[in-house]
């Protein structure tokens, strides 16, 4: 009885969901995919092939891999053979009786820029309802069907990729659905061992072991559903952390990512090329902290800022570093989840993160002054402890400044 309830349940969902979408898509007319029109000057992302001896110790091999890896901001870390073994998914038993909350990804203040070869927008967002895992999956089935008329895995990514930026820049109205930003993990007991995202950000040689609460999405990892297009907008991390996501299942998204290093001259991009032209748009605040500005990676590489484009795959792993400003979107049905990590080398963009908060009268996620101070006194010994304490004279003093 009960299955036979959540049966017609599912198919109320989808034939609504049917409706909008063929009214949508009769507003539509056929899109035409220009040749890299969107993504003109985005080089290919660096991704790092870790041998199995490496990958035992997380934070021992992202410190061997910062010093390249930073040159991009965000990287592909695919995992050996024996890892992707011994990660196997099981959606039955991880998503029994779980509902997911999704959002409606609308566009607004949608503008044109650089004689129309870039396109920016800002995401507005709206709360659709709580959804099972099954009834998400059969979403983005019928999403992809209504937008590409083929079955999922048939179209090229690069195909998808031209119709995503195309399919928005061309159209008045478009909307889709996420799951983003739901705390809890598919990281399985023993399957990931010390990459389980669970515990990767309390390991020996990370800051954030030092926090003894929970805060979800920073040492406790965040799960993502999405669809076709379902989209993230340009962000660093919360105080300019690093990130890590995992691909459990489905299709893959596109990463874009722009070194830490040019963090600043991006933002100047948007601020003073992106949101004057758009209406409704707010003055003096971090409108990328919202994660709901969107701008063209042709826009980006014509401003002379380098920026990279990843393809994330069921297995892979995507680091971003710190304050490196990235943004994405799915190229189909997507199972992730993240969350963040602090190596030592990040400790001067958290200061700077503090700095910037305040200036906005923004609070900073992190007591960083406390996390500093634990740090000193506890888990850091030697020469390492040395240095420690010698940079934080200068970096509590900026703090308290």
């Amino acid at each position: 009885m009960e299955s036979e309830r959540e049966k017609r349940k599912l198919e109320a969902v989808l034939k609504q969901f049917e409706a909008q979408g063929q009214e949508k898509k009769a507003r539509m007319p056929k899109v035409t995919v220009p040749s890299g029109v969107w993504t003109e000057g985005v080089v290919k992302g660096k991704t790092f092939r870790p041998t199995a001896e490496e990958f035992e110790d997380p934070m021992r091999y992202l410190k061997s891999i910062a010093a390249e890896a930073g040159r991009y901001g965000v990287v592909r870390i695919r995992p050996p053979k024996s890892f992707a073994r011994s990660t196997v998914f099981q959606p039955e038993c991880q998503t029994k009786d779980k509902l997911f909350s999704t959002r409606v990804q609308k566009i607004r203040s949608k503008v044109l820029l650089d004689q129309k070869r870039s396109v920016a927008w800002q995401i507005e967002l709206e709360t659709a309802r709580r959804n099972s895992f099954e009834e998400i999956r059969q979403l983005a089935k019928t999403t992809h069907a209504l937008r590409l008329g083929k079955d999922p895995g048939h179209t090229k990514a690069r195909t998808v990729e031209q119709l995503f930026w195309t399919s928005i820049a061309e159209h008045e109205t478009f909307q889709v659905q996420y799951a983003s930003d739901v705390e809890g993990s598919f990281c399985s007991a023993g399957q990931f061992g010390k990459w389980d995202l669970r515990s990767i950000s309390s390991l020996p040689g990370g800051l954030l072991r030092f926090i003894d609460f929970n805060i979800p999405g920073v040492n406790s990892p965040m799960l993502y559903l999405g669809v076709l297009f379902s989209m993230f907008g340009w962000h660093h991390e919360d105080n300019e952390l690093y990130s890590i996501s995992f691909l459990h299942r489905g299709a893959p998204k596109t990463w874009y990512g722009i070194p830490g290093a040019r963090a600043d001259a991006f933002r100047d991009l948007v601020d003073s090329k992106v949101l004057p032209k758009m209406r409704n748009a707010q003055p003096n605040t971090d409108v990328l902290a919202l994660k709901t500005t969107m701008v063209s990676p042709s826009a980006v590489a014509r401003a002379g800022i380098p920026i990279s484009r990843l393809r994330q795959r069921a297995g892979d792993f995507i680091v971003t570093f710190p304050t490196a400003y990235h943004c994405g979107f799915s190229h189909g049905f997507t199972v992730a989840e993240a969350v963040n990590l602090a190596l030592p080398d990040w400790l001067p963009c958290g200061v700077h993160s503090v700095a910037r908060y305040r200036s906005m009268a923004r609070l900073s996620v992190l007591d960083l002054e406390r996390l500093i101070i634990t740090a000193g006194a506890e888990g850091i010994g030697g020469n390492a402890l040395e240095r420690l304490v010698s940079w934080q004279r200068g970096a509590l003093a900026s703090l308290r400044a």
